[in-house]
């Protein structure tokens, strides 16, 4: 009920707020939005050529489709994250003037990555429907329903790290190099450009200190048949990352409430 009073009350002010994102994201670019979709084809290229080509991490049709939609997963993070951290500091002259709801920026940031992954998504998609043999034998209520609660996941992960991101930001302008050094080195400990082989002793706690890779192995899952894992059905797991974001969305409420009555005096 408060998420939908949320929405409803400042539906306008997020709209608008995403729009802004989307041109500070891209002003002077040449070919502006087509970035959004032209950098992680770009980036899947390199990781292709190196991990698979040169590597021989991995070969084939569903290699280089789990590889790419790893990738799509990876920049929705990493985008909505990186513009989530700024989203006070790059509007500053509006809201330190303008009334606005506090959760309003950092939701915008993810609303404008959330845009660009939809299109991604869909590229994905035709390739994954023109390419995958076994495409439509994975269309099923269970695998909908599982990528779906893997997706609400990241996208609860995303939001509650946006929070603590963006109004630490504000007080603690270090937190942006903190950030770009966790971004450099979580593309190489998440399961995206290879599989992790975690011994079942440490999955639990693997799965709970990098909490994007258990909803991305997930989503993998009900995407690809040859994807063999018993992560699904592991309880554990489960409860670990269950907890482990409501731990953060505590968090994260903490640190709005700490500092969000100081942080337009910051700005």
């Amino acid at each position: 009920m408060k998420i939908h009073k949320f929405v409803k009350g400042n539906k306008e002010k997020l709209i608008i707020m995403s729009a802004m994102d989307l041109k500070l994201r891209y002003q002077n670019s040449l070919i502006g939005f087509l970035w959004s979709f032209l950098k992680p084809m770009m980036q899947f290229g390199v990781y292709y050529t190196v991990f698979a080509l040169i590597l021989n991490l991995g070969s084939g049709y569903e290699y280089a489709l789990q590889l790419f939609f790893g990738v799509i997963i990876w920049t929705f993070f990493a985008e909505s994250t990186s513009i989530g951290l700024n989203s006070f500091v790059s509007k500053a002259p509006i809201i330190s003037k303008i009334r606005v709801d506090k959760l309003v920026p950092p939701v915008s940031a993810f609303i404008t990555a959330l845009l660009s992954f939809c299109i991604n998504f869909i590229i994905f998609y035709m390739f994954y429907l023109f390419i995958y043999t076994d495409a439509l034998s994975q269309v099923s209520l269970s695998n909908y329903s599982l990528f779906m609660a893997s997706l609400i996941q990241i996208s609860i992960l995303i939001i509650s790290l946006n929070i603590i991101l963006s109004f630490s930001y504000v007080f603690f302008r270090d937190i942006q190099q903190i950030w770009e050094i966790v971004l450099m080195y979580g593309v190489f400990l998440t399961p995206i450009l290879y599989k992790i082989p975690i011994p079942e002793d440490y999955q639990v706690l693997y799965y709970t200190v990098n909490p994007l890779a258990f909803p991305l192995e997930n989503m993998k899952v009900a995407l690809f048949s040859d994807y063999s894992t018993v992560l699904i059905y592991n309880l554990n797991i489960w409860v670990a990352h269950t907890f482990f974001l409501l731990i953060l969305i505590y968090f994260s409420y903490l640190v709005k409430r700490k500092f969000e009555n100081n942080i337009v005096d910051y700005l």
